[in-house]
């Protein structure tokens, strides 16, 4: 059986933390953190992924948050983003 293909959509970060290269390397780690786990249900089930927006009317994908912490400041800077699953927004 085939692992599904998964790609991040419409990062959207602080624009304090935006650098070159950023948008690309956390869509990596967020997929690769993902297959991680064996659905994405998973991921949202033991909380490491938040559910921000579900899909509906004008927004036809789900809207997801994951949190990292700013180790100057030591507060949280959430990183929200959708998913694409076999081509299909998730």
């Amino acid at each position: 059986m085939n692992s599904p293909k998964i790609r991040v959509v419409r990062i959207t970060i602080n624009s304090r933390y935006l650098k070159p290269g950023i948008k690309d390397k956390l869509e990596r780690s967020i997929i690769k953190t993902l297959y991680q786990f064996p659905t994405l249900n998973a991921a949202l089930e033991d909380g490491w992924l938040e559910e921000v927006r579900a899909a509906g009317g004008k927004n036809p994908a789900r809207r997801f948050a994951i949190y990292l912490t700013d180790k100057d400041r030591f507060h949280d800077i959430p990183v929200y983003f959708s998913l694409m699953v076999d081509g299909k927004l998730f």
